[in-house]
């Protein structure tokens, strides 16, 4: 289906329309910081330097790790026009029709305060991150096999409950699924799905690791139904060019790797691998 435009995630947090452009980011999608009718918005729009999947890869990532109870900024999907003139950091604007924003908060990106990791008042949060950049094989905040550390892409919010904590946000999917370009129906080969690698887990993450909250996870991970998925395939605004055929093999995608994450992350993440004793030789290996 298509989606209705504006859509929200949340009754709580609903714009319509830019209002202010305020400037632009250095990034491969284009991020926009914006004024909407709803306050301070972050936006990524058609005619970005990833191109069209680069949204469809965030409204699905952030769609799907708000599914499993995780922390998101609030999000939406709403109409610009030319009259809105907003202009990428590296030339040319954005062009019309749907974009992908979030609701801007007071905090800051983890950089080089490693610190600040010790102040969050959801610290389960950091399993679910792991969990979930591990489902949508996210390539972009931390993934040895790529080389990709990327400190800007955790977001510590002072929108804390608790005085003087702050909150981790699950954002930015923008390269998971597939890494680079376009999606394409080879998402869904058994390669991808069996994917054994783990992604999301900075060398800080560990020691905050809770077996519990990765089996809490992994739990509702297990139990996603196709249904579910499809809805959430469904929310891509058709003019994001995500075709029949691809959309068919997300769906197959998304489903069988939930199932093969739920089965396995535990001990990937917990049970080291049993020493093999090869007594042919009397040799370890």
């Amino acid at each position: 289906m298509a989606v209705s435009i504006p859509w929200h995630s949340s009754s709580n947090w609903q714009p319509t329309e830019v209002t202010q452009f305020i400037n632009h980011v250095n990034s491969g999608a284009g991020t926009l910081i914006v004024r909407t009718d709803a306050g301070l918005a972050y936006l990524k729009a058609l005619g970005n330097p990833d191109g069209p999947h680069a949204l469809a890869k965030d409204l699905l990532g952030t769609h799907l790790a708000a599914m499993l109870g995780l922390p998101t900024f609030d999000y939406a999907v709403i109409e610009i026009t030319e009259l809105d003139e907003l202009q990428f950091f590296k030339g040319g604007n954005a062009e019309p029709g749907p974009a992908f924003v979030t609701r801007g908060e007071e905090g800051s990106v983890w950089g080089n305060d490693k610190r600040l990791l010790e102040k969050i008042d959801n610290p389960d949060a950091i399993s679910g991150l792991v969990v979930v950049d591990t489902w949508l094989r996210n390539t972009d905040r931390h993934y040895l096999p790529k080389g990709r550390v990327n400190w800007d892409n955790v977001f510590f919010s002072k929108e804390s409950s608790e005085g003087g904590k702050l909150s981790l946000r699950v954002m930015d999917f923008s390269h998971a699924i597939q890494y680079g370009g376009e999606l394409t129906s080879g998402v869904r080969s058994i390669a991808n799905i069996r994917d054994e690698d783990v992604f999301g887990l900075f060398p800080e993450f560990r020691k905050k690791l809770s077996r519990d909250a990765i089996r809490h996870y992994a739990s509702i991970l297990g139990g996603v139904s196709r249904s579910q998925i499809e809805d959430a395939v469904g929310l891509v605004p058709h003019q994001w060019h995500l075709g029949a055929p691809v959309r068919l093999a997300l769906v197959s995608y998304l489903l069988q790797r939930a199932s093969f994450v739920a089965e396995t992350i535990e001990s990937r993440l917990f049970d080291p691998p049993q020493l093999t004793i090869d007594l042919s030789d009397g040799g370890e290996s």
